[in-house]
């Protein structure tokens, strides 16, 4: 029986191939992880007719970064052609880099992201769990927008606006990061300060705990009936228990309106 891939891992990190005090890729060492990572972490589902080939969507990720015009390539075709397109580190390490986000994009679930080793010992580190209270999201573009600014958070005090974008943290470029990257950068330990500047403005917030939101409610009369509308705006860890508690108390209602549209993080599970 023939096992065809649907979706593909959510996060590939971690590489032993990065160099020991900043990661600049190479494709040789790297690549070949990350292959081995893909066919580790796939999930497969027999019962299906779709197919996928990792060949294409190599040749397709290679093509949208270079003059590759070959419609399929193995890894060892793609590690050939990223070093035959420089000789200088930096600028291979930026291609190799690209190449796997362009192919990451290419995979089924579309969801797909690779943290360099600078992030993930961020997210690791359990002395940077204070924020800001910005959510993030990546557009198409490869650009950072605030999409949520959370209640009682140093953005909020510091009159961040929705819809700003984010240019650099403590100076430093986030262009070709991940969201989860940038996320890290911007959290750190309690009390600590952190640069953001946004659309050109400088901001200086100071990084705090706050709880996450809770379900905020309303309540509408249409032609004397109850509707409960319920508007949800994180999924982190209790965000059920918040939503079943908030529904316990208005068993009376006629209808229920889930307000999901500032739903922009949260945990899986929940």
């Amino acid at each position: 029986m023939n096992r065809n891939v649907i979706l593909a891992l959510l996060m590939i990190f971690n590489f032993a191939a990065c160099g020991p005090s900043k990661d600049v890729l190479k494709p040789g060492d790297i690549l070949p992880d990350f292959q081995r990572a893909l066919e580790e972490h796939y999930y497969f589902y027999p019962d299906t007719d779709y197919k996928y080939n990792l060949h294409e969507v190599y040749a397709e990720a290679l093509a949208s970064i270079s003059d590759f015009k070959d419609p399929s390539a193995d890894i060892q075709a793609v590690i050939q052609h990223l070093e035959a397109s420089t000789t200088k580190p930096e600028e291979l390490s930026q291609s190799t880099q690209r190449f796997m986000d362009e192919a990451l994009k290419r995979l089924p679930d579309q969801s797909s992201y690779y943290i360099d080793r600078r992030s993930l010992k961020f997210l690791e580190d359990d002395s940077r769990k204070a924020g800001t209270g910005i959510v993030i999201r990546k557009d198409e573009t490869g650009k950072f927008r605030i999409v949520d600014v959370l209640e009682g958070s140093p953005a909020q005090r510091s009159e961040v606006n929705i819809g700003s974008h984010i240019d650099s943290v403590d100076g430093e470029p986030v262009q070709g990061l991940s969201v989860e990257g940038l996320a890290a950068r911007i959290r750190g330990p309690l009390d600590s300060e952190v640069k953001l500047t946004l659309d050109g403005r400088l901001y200086s917030l100071v990084r705090a705990q706050f709880p996450g939101p809770t379900p905020a409610r309303n309540t509408w009369n249409i032609s004397g009936k109850k509707i409960l509308v319920v508007q949800i705006r994180s999924g982190l860890k209790g965000a059920a228990s918040d939503l079943k508690n908030t529904l316990a108390d208005s068993s009376d209602r006629a209808a229920l309106v889930l307000d999901l549209r500032k739903l922009n993080f949260g945990e899986f599970d929940e």
